[in-house]
């Protein structure tokens, strides 16, 4: 037998063999929905612990975006979800979050993400802290509390509740 003709035939049937042995490969299922959720900071005055100082009152108005993804584990692990609140408005049917105060209108990124595994429940309660600078150079800290409520069947939010408080 010539042996130039013997092994492309192994070498193609090794590779056959390889090809269909390989496991299957495991891809991520992904759900994601959103809500809009209309957000207000009451006017409130905060007085910081360490000193007499008291900050100023702000107030918010606006449309805090709040969206999440599911993503269910092929290999059978916990499905997690991916939180993400954005105030930043998309420039066509939310109006983007406005906080204020005395001295004007705050900068603020007003965007973060939270990872977590999925309650049995669906029911979860996220904090973000976002900075915001004043017109003046003032540091403040936001803080969004959300609490959710996911369908576990459809992994679809459902519902979002939020609050937010100024330091």
């Amino acid at each position: 037998m010539n042996l130039t003709r013997i092994l492309p035939s192994i070498a193609g049937a090794a590779l056959a063999c390889a090809v269909l042995a390989a496991p299957a490969a495991n891809a991520q299922t992904t759900t994601s929905s959103s809500l809009a959720v209309n957000s207000s900071i009451a006017a409130k005055t905060v007085t910081t612990p360490t000193s007499s100082t008291t900050l100023e009152a702000l107030s918010a108005s606006g449309t805090l975006g709040f969206s999440a993804t599911a993503i269910v584990d092929p290999a059978g692990g916990p499905t997690t979800v991916v939180y993400y609140a954005d105030g930043l408005g998309d420039g066509s049917t939310a109006t983007p979050v406005k906080i204020s105060g005395g001295s004007g209108t705050y900068a603020h990124t007003l965007q973060a993400s939270i990872t977590r595994p999925l309650t049995v429940s669906g029911a979860d309660t996220l904090v973000f802290t976002i900075p915001a600078i004043s017109p003046s150079g003032q540091a403040r800290t936001l803080q969004v509390t959300a609490k959710v409520q996911m369908n576990t069947t459809t992994l679809q939010l459902t519902s979002a509740t939020i609050s937010l408080a100024s330091f």
